[in-house]
């Protein structure tokens, strides 16, 4: 008997057949989706990382923008003291300078500050700021340390602190100074007069400048870290120091035996200027007013015996060494002499030595297509804050846009905002706002360190004090008055926002030192960003 093999056919193969098929296809599939579970967990360990990066980025971008922050604030609190020479606080102060020539190598290890810089030769001009008169030199100290920004990011636990973050950032800064000697090329550099690389390094007119300030910020391990840099650029509080020594909007007049010493070249040269009003002075009494027994003079008469490089010295402590002799007067009065001489701009159907003026404060007078001449202030600080064709400040500035805009703009440039002047003195300087009425005390300012006064309303000048400097006293409505009642002694000039009441023995002294110091003090200049000079690296492209 012969055995035989059965071999599954038909139905039962078919199946066979498709179990096989069916395994197959899925290991296929599962092979596929552990590709795909890989490929998305690749994907997000990528994504994870790249969100950790771009979150750690982010934070040291913020703690260097919060450094650059700090170190413009420091700086512009500054402001007076970056470019100026005084000992103790000038930081170009020769004893404990803060600014170091870019052509002094670095200390070893420090970064340079100068590197932001691109072009060699302006950066051999520029200056560095560091740590002068310190054991240890640090370039990167412009930012305080307490200010040092740590702790920054993560979710932290309050017991182990883990999660945090340690940022540290630093901040340096790098001086251009520039040289306006020459008016008719502002950026003139020595020894090479080119305009296109302003920066000098012993500038003859040092008024103006820039610091470029480079922030960095490095998350220690985690290797995150930013860089910003910005340029500030200075600019003046004040438009410059009044060319007369007394400008009134109002009446001039009084019984006091006042002396002025005429701004010798106010006019033009050789032509004297000592009073300057839209209304008629009337110094010469043609209407019957007239201003008592007030002398102007030249400085030449007013020095009599005393040298003049002596003015500024004698004459403020000396009541009989200096004044106008009564023979040798340009305007006032003077025995039976009244006159009313080239030195006096008025308004008076041509009463006076001069016609009338056509010019005030700026020519032509009153233009309605120039917005700032039409008030004393717009003349004095170059802000816009009357409306053309009217004479009272405007009241929608501020925040709120209800403020008067006057004081507005006061808040931005005063150096020193007081409410009275009891707390004036030698050592004050730069621009000081009084927002109520001010008695002068015995001495304010100094021939090198004169002051800008600015008063609201009222001043009165009694007693025998000193001032150096310019007063502004203003009203937003041109009602403001200013009393000579006693024997002070103003070397300088006094600008009113209205009427003028001269009852003492008022000298007004005209000083070109004072003038000079006035224009050029770095108590004057303020700091603001440099358009366009925002960049999140130390150097461009």
């Amino acid at each position: 008997m012969r055995l035989q093999t059965a071999y599954p056919s038909g139905p039962a193969l078919r199946n066979r057949q498709h179990g096989f098929t069916t395994l197959l296809v899925s290991i296929l599939m599962l092979l596929i989706l552990s590709v795909i579970v890989g490929f998305a967990a690749k994907v997000g360990v990528f994504e994870y990382r790249t969100s950790t990066n771009e979150n750690r980025a982010r934070l040291t971008q913020g703690a260097a923008e919060s450094a650059m922050g700090l170190a413009t604030q420091f700086v512009k609190s500054n402001s007076g003291n970056v470019i100026s020479t005084k000992a103790g606080t000038g930081w170009l102060d020769p004893a404990a300078s803060r600014w170091q020539s870019c052509q002094v190598a670095v200390a070893s290890g420090q970064p340079d500050p100068c590197l932001a810089e691109s072009d060699t030769v302006r950066r051999a001009r520029m200056f560095r700021y560091f740590s002068g008169g310190r054991t240890t030199i640090d370039y990167t100290a412009m930012v305080p340390a307490q200010a040092q920004v740590t702790g920054v990011g993560g979710v932290i636990d309050a017991s182990t602190r883990q999660g945090e973050f340690a940022v540290s950032t630093n901040v340096s800064a790098l001086l251009c100074r520039l040289d306006t000697a020459n008016p008719s090329r502002p950026c003139i550099c020595k020894p090479d007069p080119d305009p296109t690389k302003p920066c000098a390094a012993d500038p003859v007119d040092s008024r103006s400048y820039a610091v470029t300030l480079v922030s960095t910020a490095d998350m220690g391990g985690e290797s995150a870290s930013a860089e910003v840099k910005q340029t500030l650029a200075s600019y003046r509080a004040i438009g410059g120091a009044s060319p007369v020594p007394l400008v009134a909007s109002g009446l001039v007049e009084g019984l006091g035996n006042a002396q002025i010493v005429t701004s010798a070249n106010a006019g033009g040269w050789g032509v004297p200027a000592s009073i300057w009003s839209p209304r008629d002075v009337d110094i010469e009494a043609s209407s019957g007013g007239g201003i008592g027994s007030v002398s102007t003079c030249h400085m030449g008469e007013y020095l009599q015996d005393t040298p003049r490089a002596d003015l500024l010295t004698t004459c403020p402590n000396s009541n009989n060494a200096c004044g106008c002799p009564a023979d040798d007067i340009i305007s006032g009065h003077s025995a039976r002499i009244k006159r009313e001489g080239i030195d006096i701009l008025d308004i008076d159907n041509g009463k006076g030595a001069l016609p009338d003026i056509t010019y005030y404060p700026k020519e032509p007078y009153d233009d309605p297509n120039d917005p700032m001449d039409d008030s004393l202030f717009e003349w004095m600080f170059n802000k816009d804050v009357v409306n053309e064709g009217q004479t009272k400040v405007r009241q929608d500035c501020g925040t709120s846009a209800n403020q008067d805009c006057a004081m507005a703009a006061l808040e931005r440039m005063a150096t020193l905002i007081l409410n009275d002047c009891n707390s004036l003195n030698e050592k004050s300087t730069g621009l000081i706002w009084v927002k109520g009425d001010c008695d002068l005390p015995d001495v304010v300012g100094t021939p090198e360190e004169p002051v800008v006064l600015v008063v609201e309303n009222a001043v009165r000048l009694s007693g025998n004090a000193v001032f150096f400097g310019m007063m502004f006293i203003r009203s937003s409505d041109g009602t403001a008055t200013m009393d000579g009642a006693g024997n002070v002694k103003v070397f300088g000039s006094i600008v009113v926002e209205g009427n003028v009441n001269l009852r003492g023995g008022l000298d007004i002294v005209y000083a070109q030192e004072i003038t000079d110091a006035i224009n050029n003090s770095p108590a004057f200049n303020r700091l603001g960003r440099l358009p366009g000079s925002w960049l999140d690296s130390r150097t461009a492209f």
